[in-house]
């Protein structure tokens, strides 16, 4: 789950830009406080940025999901 909050942060939306790391690890920290989020998770995901864990491999300015085409949608006969 936190691995999900952390990608969605940094992405970029079609209504947002995404985050820097240091703007998605404050939010994450504020969930983690709350008890949303698990600590442990949230300490090594820290580490693992404060030891210069390469994000640039992450795409984070396309989303394929905005991409598609939509699915049709066939309205249930009643």
């Amino acid at each position: 789950m936190l691995a999900d909050v952390f990608i969605a942060l940094i992405e970029v939306r079609p209504y947002r830009k995404g985050m820097s790391l240091r703007e998605a690890l404050d939010v994450i920290a504020r969930q983690v406080a709350q008890g949303i989020l698990d600590d442990f998770v949230f300490a090594m995901l820290k580490e693992l940025i404060d030891e210069g864990l390469d994000f640039s491999k992450v795409e984070k300015t396309k989303n394929p999901f905005f991409e598609r085409a939509p699915i049709p949608y066939d309205k249930p006969s009643i």
